[in-house]
């Protein structure tokens, strides 16, 4: 049992660590445009990833055309608060609900490539 959650534990970082980079569309021999996803140890390894993948679609002649940060939705997240009171009192019970909630909506964004085949 022990081995088991110390092998958990040294190999889950490992696949977290890991950069990724995703095709979002190519033309072969035109060019394309890749998402990359920096790992634990930086853009290093997700942006040799992209140099290979535009290399084998371009035939290894590439030109970036493109680089930079793209908003590829949104994310919201709620928090609220909420303040009961109940009264007993001569002329009978009562209550009264007071709530608050704000509502926090950031853009999703990730690193994109654009390149071009050269000739």
């Amino acid at each position: 049992m022990n081995k088991i959650v110390l092998m958990t534990l040294f190999v889950t970082p490992l696949f977290v660590a890991c950069a990724t980079t995703r095709v979002v569309s190519t033309k072969p021999r035109n060019g394309g445009v890749i998402a990359l996803q920096k790992g634990l140890w930086g853009e290093a390894e997700a942006r040799m990833k992209a140099e290979s993948i535009m290399s084998s679609t371009c035939g290894g002649k590439y030109e970036i055309t493109e680089e930079g940060e793209v908003v590829i939705g949104t994310v919201s997240q709620q928090q609220g608060s909420g303040n009961e009171t109940k009264t007993n009192g001569r002329y009978g019970t009562g209550s009264s609900t007071q709530t608050s909630s704000t509502v926090d909506t950031t853009n999703k964004t990730e690193w994109r490539i654009t390149y071009a085949c050269r000739s």
